[in-house]
């Protein structure tokens, strides 16, 4: 840099360009917008310089005016690192916004493996659980079907036992109508001799009362003998009995062997079914518990997972959260070192322009806006200003 000094007027010309960038910061709509402007400022200044300024005074301008220049240099050189070292915080903040943006940046490829293993374990269980319901549901039909079956038998054994007891009662009567027949067959006994033996009397009566006379023989039919037919009734009605008594006794020896036999029959089935649905019933109530036991702990499983999970989502959102305050805590102390440093440009120009009245400079100005934007309003806006000088 150089300056040059003279009594007569300056001249020197001004070219201005501008610069706009703007870039999405923060989440969503906010951005910040750096508009650089620089210029070349122009102008013819006039100074009278009284002809009698010694040249004492001329050297010292001189020295002040390359010291501010050199001053002015150095804040140029260090406004050009800050402004590097603010391109690289952008940088970063701009990564940091676009992987925030895309949450696909993130390598998640671990956790969705687990997920995906849950999700599987989960399935399957489902799966189980369904075949569990369905078993116990077949096996509730068929204690069901069993149910009925043992019903249907045992109203076939109450039917049997009835038909059982019938026969009982009508063996009672078998017994108590043969029991009445031979008390009718000793009666007649009795009676036939009873009969046979007034017979006899009424023989010997006669017998007496006609031995004192005369015989007379007289050419008739002979007279049956009344104890030859009292004799073939006796045994006809014995027979007859005997007869009646075999086959009383072996009808109902047959129907009591018969009754025996299905009663028997029955029982046994019905003794095998009631342990086979017994057994089956205890079967299955062990699957149920199994089953219960299981969908239990798979709810204990899915819940210690959703749990887990979610306090794992809780401490990413945490960490996001921590990072991304601090990444604002850095901007806002960015921000406010700006503000100082154009503070300092500030007085530093004014300073300048206090002694560029003596001099003829070429000098370059740059404007850095800074404006933050959030859903499309402006929060804060903030403006810095450097010069720098040929």
């Amino acid at each position: 840099m150089a300056s040059t000094y003279s009594n007569n007027s300056y001249v020197s010309s001004e070219k201005s360009s501008r610069i706009s960038t703007s870039r999405g910061v923060g989440a969503g709509n906010s951005r910040v917008r750096i508009a650089t402007t620089s210029g070349w400022d122009s102008g013819t200044k006039n100074l009278n310089m009284a002809s009698g300024m010694d040249s004492t005074v001329i050297v010292n301008e001189k020295f002040t005016m390359q010291n501010l220049n050199e001053r002015l240099a150095a804040y140029l050189e260090k406004v050009r690192l800050l402004e590097k070292v603010n391109a690289e915080l952008e940088l970063n903040i701009r990564k940091f916004l676009d992987g925030k943006a895309s949450p696909k940046s993130r390598d998640y490829s671990a956790y969705y493996a687990t997920i995906i293993d849950l999700q599987g374990k989960i399935q399957t269980a489902i799966h189980s659980k369904g075949g569990v319901y369905l078993s116990t549901e077949n096996a509730k039909l068929a204690m069901d079907d069993f149910r009925l079956k043992y019903e249907t038998e045992l109203v076939t054994h109450q039917s049997v036992e009835n038909d059982i007891a019938g026969l009982k009662r009508l063996l009672d009567d078998l017994h108590l109508a043969k029991t009445d027949h031979s008390l009718q067959i000793d009666t007649l006994n009795e009676e036939m001799a009873f009969l046979k033996k007034n017979h006899e009397e009424d023989m010997l009566a006669m017998r007496e009362r006609m031995s004192g006379q005369v015989h007379v023989e007289v050419d008739a039919v002979p007279q049956a003998d009344l104890n030859k037919c009292l004799e073939e009734i006796r045994k006809h009605y014995e027979t007859v009995t005997a007869k009646t008594k075999r086959k009383l006794e072996c009808w109902f020896k047959t129907k009591t062997e018969s009754l025996k036999q299905e009663v028997v029959t029955s029982t046994e089935s019905l003794q095998t079914s009631h342990t086979t649905v017994r057994s089956k019933l205890l079967s299955l109530q062990a699957e149920l518990q199994t089953a219960q036991s299981l969908k239990v702990s798979l709810e204990e499983t899915l819940a210690e997972n959703q749990a887990s999970y979610a306090k794992r989502m809780a401490g990413f959102q945490m960490k996001v959260t921590q990072e991304y305050n601090i990444l604002l805590d850095i901007k806002t102390r960015l921000e406010l070192e700006i503000a100082e440093y154009r503070r300092l440009l500030d007085s530093e120009t004014s300073n300048i322009k206090t002694t560029s009245s003596s001099s003829s400079t070429s000098r370059t100005k740059v404007i850095t806006m800074v404006e933050e934007v959030m859903d499309g309003k402006v929060i804060c806006s903030s403006t810095s200003s450097t010069y720098s000088t040929k």
